[in-house]
Parts: C-alpha cells; sequence; structure tokens
C-alpha cells in the first residue's frame, strides 16, 4: 500500500498518544495510524474486551556477532519480498481464527540502516472474551519457525528461538508477556493501547522496502 501523508512534530493524532522513542523523529504515517484505529475499533464493535499484542520477527543471521549463528542452511539467501512473512501469517492467522478469536491485524515490514535483511512488525486484536489461555502465544515460534523451513531458510525443527520479541506489558501492577486488554468504553486502556501500536506506523526504518514490494498491510473486511 502507498504511504501518504506524515505526522511529524505533535505528541498526539486525533487526540490519542503516539509512540514516543528516538526513532520517531521522522513522524508516523497518517494511513497506517488510520488503519490502527479502523480495526481496534471495529473489534471492539464486535466484542466487549479485546486482546491487543505486538511482535517483532526477524531473520536468522550467521554473522559470527549473532547469537543465531550457523541457524541458516549453507548456500540460502533471504528472500527479499514478503513471501515468508505471507506464508507465516496466513498459517497463524487461520489457526488462531478456528480458535474463534476473530483476528485483526496489522504488519509492517522495516529494515534497520546498516543491517543486511529486514524486520516484521505485527499487530493483532483478539476476542478476549473467548481466551482463557492463550496458548497460541506460545505456539508463534512454532509457526514462525515452520515458514523458515518451509522456504529452505532453516532446517525442519531448528531451534529458533529468540527471532520473535513479545514485548513487555505492566497490567494490573503486573509484567506480563502475552498483551494488553483494552475494554469496550475505557478510553485510557484504548489510548494506552493506540500508543504501543503506533509504534509499527513510524516513517523511520521503511526506506529499504524494494520495489513492487508491500511495506505494511492490515485487516480490511
Amino acid at each position: 500500500m502507498p504511504h501518504r501523508n506524515i505526522i511529524n512534530g505533535t505528541a498526539d493524532y486525533m487526540g490519542l498518544p503516539l509512540s514516543m522513542t528516538c526513532k520517531n523523529d521522522e513522524g508516523f504515517f497518517q494511513d497506517i495510524l488510520d488503519a490502527i484505529r479502523r480495526n481496534m475499533d471495529k473489534s471492539l464493535e464486535r466484542h466487549s474486551q479485546v486482546l491487543f499484542m505486538l511482535f517483532t520477527f526477524s531473520y536468522p543471521s550467521n554473522d559470527h556477532a549473532n547469537p543465531m549463528d550457523n541457524i541458516i542452511l549453507p548456500g540460502v539467501e533471504l528472500p527479499r519480498g514478503n513471501e515468508v512473512f505471507s506464508y507465516f501469517l496466513n498459517q497463524y492467522i487461520r489457526r488462531l481464527n478456528c480458535a474463534g478469536y476473530d483476528v485483526r491485524y496489522l504488519w509492517c515490514r522495516e529494515q534497520t540502516e546498516g543491517c543486511d535483511h529486514c524486520h516484521f512488525h505485527l499487530v493483532l486484536w483478539l476476542n478476549r472474551n473467548e481466551i482463557q489461555y492463550f496458548r497460541s502465544m506460545e505456539q508463534i515460534d512454532g509457526y514462525w519457525s515452520q515458514a523458515l523451513a518451509h522456504f529452505g531458510i532453516v532446517a525442519h525443527g531448528a531451534d529458533t528461538a529468540g527471532l520473535i520479541d513479545r514485548g513487555r506489558y505492566e497490567e494490573n501492577g503486573r509484567i506480563q508477556y502475552y498483551g494488553l486488554t483494552v475494554h469496550r468504553g475505557n478510553q485510557q486502556e484504548y489510548a494506552e493501547v493506540f500508543q504501543r501500536a503506533s509504534y509499527v506506523a513510524k516513517v523511520a526504518s521503511k526506506s529499504a522496502c524494494p520495489m513492487r514490494t508491500r511495506s505494511w498491510g492490515c485487516s480490511e473486511r
């Protein structure tokens, strides 16, 4: 999807706080911010409480300074397109929907300056009413590993632990790693989730996307 306006020089967008990190100096893409609001609103229209999660997916590296040293199969080059992540996303979203979580999602592709390959951010909004214990959180590593193996990047069954950053959250005074709950009508929770999700809308790190390759996408239904 092509980008349009850039929001810069402000700490909020439409009355909602924006992510405040050193990476946000270049501003935020307005179309991604709008998509975050649209998907969160649609999820809350359907469900009284929604679970928000933000993940970052990385490819393995054979850099000797990297803890994932020698995990990539010999002679394999990492793909320039989004085919590996698209394969993972289709498989994982299907799994979540089969469990009744009524998923809405938004993803962005980024590439840090000086890094040889890209990484992906994934925002999920799930029907919190259907979740007692979210086992799919633990299974996400396996789905990413299967996608890498499907395209011959790693061996089947390879230990790819450490390639997914789940984030860190505080809820009800406790630190946890499975996301935040936002209840319909709770503006404080809504604002906190929007602020966290807005991080993926930052302009920084998105200029390295190859031609004719999508840099982001989201649920449209």
